[in-house]
């Protein structure tokens, strides 16, 4: 990046155009060169914010002044919460809760108490508390400010940055956490994991305003551990959902040793209510995740009356196989998953059926079951699963079988 303010405004226009077109992981590799700059930034950037005319696409530069840390960004934001655009209004309110800086506590009392929008209303709300962490004496010169729900779980308001100062996320310990609490369970239950403190009890965000007792019942029984609820506004929740979970659906098969049992049978019963044979499926080469590629290779082996199948796969080589043995005596291949996704299918399939990782690199033999009620048909399937483990080779042998038989 360039040392001068010139070279620092070419960036913002580019940060900005980013902004509103995208793409996505553009932007965000810019913001992180932008913000390791740290307080160097703060000038050229408040200036460069100044010339501009209200517009939504100043929300990501208001979000980076904010990010920097510096208290006095403090000015720029305090004039931001008197914008046309709720948008502005929005990223105003967050950054000073970031700062935990009082210079604007008053004026978010307000928004708080009378602004149009629901969104500005909420942030301002979670900035307020965020400010009073610092300065709990002004909590009785407000007016409107009502504080947010706390319970004997502690369920408060906090900013994703606040945990990234205590618990910095590598890549190895967001795939982790992302484990804890796959995608497909994250959606289902609107919460996100944040951070995983030293006793092990894990930071979630669920959105404001829900009751915490059953969210924190449901989260404590997939994870097997404490939990500790934090009230984030909707869009934080959902941007943080879109973003956190930067490996897809199935973003937990590498560690899918951390789920608990419950949590398996819950990410089973989702993905199997999407077998269907009587719907077209992605062929496996096209499918995007791995996730899919097992509903799709299970609906064809329906659709195909498949008695037995047989999937084979080398780490090594990165190889895979598929063999479907149908009801009238024949056999015929299917084309194989993509190859990075090759692996994660084998896991998917192992984890549906119940077979733990193989804890030898010699010969092991490990069996499971998969029962599901394909929505085109209510009868249920049951498929005996057993896996085989030598080396870097892998096999899987699936017996159809039908529940009713003797």
């Amino acid at each position: 990046m360039a040392s001068s303010d010139e070279g620092y405004r070419w960036q913002f226009e580019k940060l900005v155009r980013l902004y509103e077109e995208g793409p996505r992981e553009a932007l965000e590799d810019l913001c992180h060169k932008v913000l390791v700059h740290g307080q160097d930034m703060l000038e050229p950037l408040a200036g460069f914010i100044v010339e501009q005319p209200d517009s939504p696409r100043l929300a990501i530069l208001l979000e980076l002044i904010g990010k920097i840390g510096d208290p006095r960004a403090a000015t720029i934001l305090v004039q931001y919460l008197e914008s046309d655009c709720a948008d502005l209004r929005v990223q105003a309110a967050i950054g000073l809760g970031w700062l935990r800086s009082r210079l604007g506590i008053m004026k978010l009392d307000e928004l708080e108490g009378r602004d149009p929008d629901n969104q500005v209303r909420m942030e301002a709300r979670v900035a307020i508390e965020e400010i009073l962490r610092e300065y709990p004496a002004i909590r009785q010169a407000l007016r409107h400010h009502q504080p947010l729900p706390i319970d004997e779980q502690r369920f408060e308001a906090d900013s994703e940055d606040d945990f990234a100062k205590l618990n910095p996320l590598t890549p190895e310990r967001q795939k982790r956490l992302a484990a804890l609490l796959p995608r497909v369970l994250a959606l289902r239950y609107k919460a996100v994991p944040l951070a995983t403190g030293a006793s092990g009890v894990v930071s979630f965000a669920i959105l404001g305003g829900r009751s915490p007792e059953s969210i924190g019942a449901d989260l404590k029984r997939l994870t097997g551990r404490e939990v500790e609820l934090h009230a984030w506004p909707e869009q934080r929740l959902y941007d943080h959902l879109l973003t956190f979970y930067k490996w897809g659906d199935d973003d937990w098969v590498k560690f899918r040793g951390e789920l608990t049992d419950e949590a398996r049978r819950e990410v089973a019963e989702i993905l199997l209510s999407k077998v269907d044979p009587e719907l077209p499926n992605a062929a496996l080469p096209d499918c995007i995740d791995s996730l899919e590629a097992v509903q799709s290779f299970l609906s064809l082996c329906l659709r195909e009356q498949t008695t037995s199948a047989l999937v084979e796969y080398d780490r090594a080589a990165g190889e895979c196989r598929l063999l479907l043995h149908v009801r009238d005596g024949s056999s015929f291949s299917l084309d194989p998953p993509p190859t990075a996704m090759r692996g994660r299918f084998m896991r998917v399939l192992q984890t549906l059926a119940g077979c733990g990782p193989a804890r030898s690199a010699t010969r092991e033999v490990r069996e499971g079951s998969i029962r599901f009620a394909p929505e085109a048909d209510k009868r249920p399937v049951l498929v005996s699963v057993t896996c085989e483990t030598i080396g870097t080779r892998e096999a899987m042998a699936l017996d159809f079988l039908d529940p009713h038989a003797n």
